[in-house]
């Protein structure tokens, strides 16, 4: 990347997957990423930005938190998944995507899912 430009990553997740730890960290080490997009077999959209007057906010403690929140909120999703309501893999979207709503501004990071 070029010194002194801003760049937008855009991608997809061909099993419609929201954004992933690995993408986030990607997104976190390289300061020019202004905004990362995952684009979904569904044609659904996860977006992640910096809020402005924020600091940049460091990879290992955001992953830390998404873990927390996901590990938190795993056995709600589990129980939507036993009793039929979500499939695995819509229980697993729903899961990951509630984690990154969750934790996102709590280190000034801007999460959104388009559908």
């Amino acid at each position: 990347m070029a010194p002194g430009h801003d760049y937008v990553l855009l991608h997809t997740h061909p099993g419609a997957a929201p954004i992933s730890e690995n993408d986030v960290a990607i997104f976190l080490e390289h300061r020019a990423l202004r905004v990362m997009g995952v684009v979904g077999v569904r044609r659904n959209w996860y977006l992640l930005s910096h809020m402005a007057g924020h600091p940049h906010p460091m990879a290992p403690e955001v992953l830390q938190a998404y873990r927390d929140a996901e590990d938190a909120l795993r056995p709600h999703f589990l129980g939507l998944r036993q009793s039929g309501r979500l499939s695995g893999a819509a229980a697993y979207r729903e899961l990951v995507h509630e984690a990154w709503g969750r934790v996102a501004s709590q280190f000034g990071l801007r999460y959104s899912r388009v559908e």
